[in-house]
């Protein structure tokens, strides 16, 4: 989660949600940031709740960005599989073996991987979204006044053709909470 103690403001930072774009307009907006995370940046809300108590954290006004899960798996996907980069393996060790992955093997390790989480685990506090987290939908994200685009997934790389009746279905029962409250 990325906070702002002095401005009682954070965020929850969903992979593949156009949250490095959300982040880097507040940067430009407020300035550094502090990470609250026990192993990365994108950490499930009752780890980050432990980590700097119920207490402070009830007393921020805290937001996320939710994208459909099938575009953010396919997004995620090519983050990671058309990611070159030497150094990601090195910065993300629990990424090991995945750019090598097709797109089946990536949706079982991606529904399987304790180092990737669903929309209710990023989102809820004992089963329960709390009154202070406001949500926001991706495509209305993107369309938030001085919002740089960032981190977008280049015309050329695959989309969700990739997705077939097994890999969607895997997806939907993984992310069944947020299809139910938001995609069904």
């Amino acid at each position: 989660m990325i906070l702002y103690r002095k401005q009682k403001i954070a965020f929850i930072h969903i992979p593949k949600t156009a949250g490095s774009s959300f982040r880097e307009m507040w940067r430009q907006k407020y300035g550094p940031w502090e990470y609250v995370a026990k192993l990365t940046n994108h950490e499930p809300l009752s780890d980050v709740v432990e980590i700097i108590g119920r207490d402070f954290f009830d007393t921020l006004s805290v937001t996320s960005i939710i994208r459909n899960p099938l575009g953010a798996a396919v997004s995620h996907f090519n983050a990671v599989h058309n990611n070159h980069d030497p150094k990601l393996i090195e910065k993300y060790p629990l990424l090991k073996g995945v750019p090598e992955m097709d797109f089946d093997q990536y949706i079982n390790w991606y529904v399987t991987s304790p180092h990737v989480h669903s929309y209710y685990d990023y989102l809820t506090l004992d089963g329960e979204i709390p009154s202070n987290v406001n949500i926001i939908r991706q495509r209305d994200a993107v369309k938030i006044p001085g919002m740089p685009r960032i981190n977008i997934t280049p015309k050329n790389k695959p989309g969700l053709e990739l997705l077939d009746d097994n890999t969607t279905t895997k997806i939907k029962k993984y992310n069944k909470w947020a299809f139910d409250k938001w995609y069904g």
